[in-house]
C-alpha cells in the first residue's frame, strides 16, 4: 500500500518511528494478529492444564494423558502446511 511505502519523516525519535511504522502496517494484519493471539491465547492453556484435568477428571495416568495430549499437536503440525497452501491457493 501506499502508507507503508512512506518513509518515516526526519527528525522523528525512536519512539515516533516505530510508531510510524505500526501504523503504516494494513489494518488486516493486525486483525488477523488479534485473531492469532485469540486462538493461541485459548489453545496453550488447554496444552498445559489439559494432562492435568484428564487425570483429574477421568482417571487417566500422566503417561495416558500425556500421549493423549500429543494428539492436538501433532494434528496442528501435521495440518497447517497443507491449510496454509490450500489457502494461498485459493486466494
Amino acid at each position: 500500500t501506499a502508507a507503508s511505502a512512506t518513509p518515516a519523516p526526519d527528525g522523528l525519535s525512536a519512539a515516533g518511528a516505530a510508531l510510524h511504522a505500526i501504523r503504516s502496517v494494513p489494518s488486516k494484519f493486525w486483525v488477523y494478529a488479534g485473531g492469532s493471539a485469540c486462538m493461541y491465547g485459548a489453545v496453550v492453556p488447554f496444552w498445559l492444564y489439559g494432562a492435568g484435568f484428564l487425570q483429574r477428571e477421568h482417571g487417566y495416568s500422566i503417561d495416558r494423558a500425556g500421549t493423549l495430549m500429543l494428539f492436538p499437536e501433532l494434528a496442528l503440525c501435521a495440518l497447517s502446511v497443507p491449510i496454509g497452501v490450500a489457502v494461498d491457493r485459493f486466494h
